[in-house]
Order: structure tokens, then sequence, then C-alpha cells
């Protein structure tokens, strides 16, 4: 449980914390998990996204599945919260031409959960897959 003093600091910006949820490496057809993220304490999460589509490539685009936890082991896919429940996916095509980068930022609320893992795919592509780097920011 969080202390009012706690409360006032974060809401006050003093206290945030930044990272690297994914290297710029190579995507692949299938998700692939990046670092998990201890966000416990924190409210809102926002993922900075930096997409290299494949030489020669058009048309494709990274998607990006985020998973939260209370416990640390068992994690759950957000949603769109409607009536009719669909899992969410975060996708971005490409705006710019091959091998030069588009950058995403991502706002995503998680009060009250204490891990969050982030997960990156390329879907489009025909030869070449693109490359994907995911920072992260963590506050209130």
């Amino acid at each position: 449980m969080m202390t009012p003093t706690a409360v006032r600091t974060r809401m006050a910006g003093a206290v945030t914390r930044a990272g690297m949820v994914r290297a710029s490496g190579a995507l692949t057809s299938s998700y692939v998990a990046g670092t998990v993220v201890d966000a416990t304490d924190f409210g809102m999460l926002v993922l900075l996204v930096r997409y290299t589509m494949g030489s020669g490539e058009s048309a494709n685009a990274v998607v990006i599945k985020v998973e939260v936890s209370t416990d640390g082991t068992t994690f759950y896919r957000l949603t769109d919260n409607e009536a009719t429940v669909t899992a969410r996916e975060h996708t971005f095509a490409a705006l710019s031409s091959p091998g030069t980068y588009d950058a995403v930022a991502i706002a995503i609320p998680i009060a009250g959960v204490t891990r969050v893992r982030v997960s990156a795919k390329e879907t489009g592509v025909a030869s070449n897959y693109g490359t994907c780097e995911i920072k992260y920011a963590l506050g209130w």
C-alpha cells in the first residue's frame, strides 16, 4: 500500500523510470517477448517503438502485444474493454521507405499491476524482416 507521501511525490513527477524492453533486432512472424518490466506502484506505461521495415519490402507493419501480471507469473493480455472482449494489439504500418525508421509512442494505463510483458512481431513480410527497438517510460 502506498503512503500519501509516495502518491504526492509521484504525482509531482519526481519518480519515474525508463529502460529498454527490446534492443534493436530483427523481427519474426511470431511474437517474441522482450524484457519483463517491473511496474509496481506506477500507473502509466509509455512504449517508445522504433520500427525499420526490411530492405525491398512494402506495406509491412510491426504488431505490439502487451500483457500484464499481478504476481509476476501469470500474464493477461490487454483487451479492448468492449462487451465482446477482443485481445488488443497495437499495429503500426510503416510510413517510411525501407531502411529508414518510423517511431511511435503508445500510452497504456497500468495501475494495479506489478509486471508488464511486451512482445513484437512483423506482418506483411515478403522476404526481408525489419527491425524493432522498444523503450519504455513509467510514471504517474
